[in-house]
């Protein structure tokens, strides 16, 4: 039974690899390794769930 998981955040993600496109594009030093935090989800915490499931839809 699966209590708990994470997701990943498309939207940090995606800011994250623009910033370091736009470093990498003017010469300066760029991070091997990024990262980005998870998003714990857990069905005992349905606001969390919601929260992140109307997140996705707003990702543009």
């Amino acid at each position: 039974m699966l209590i708990a998981t994470t997701a990943a955040q498309p939207k940090l993600i995606g800011r994250e690899a623009v910033k370091a496109a736009l470093k990498a594009v003017k010469g300066q030093p760029v991070d091997k390794v990024v990262e980005v935090p998870a998003v714990p989800l857990s069905r005992d915490d349905p606001k969390t769930l919601a929260d992140y499931a109307s997140s996705l839809k707003n990702v543009n």
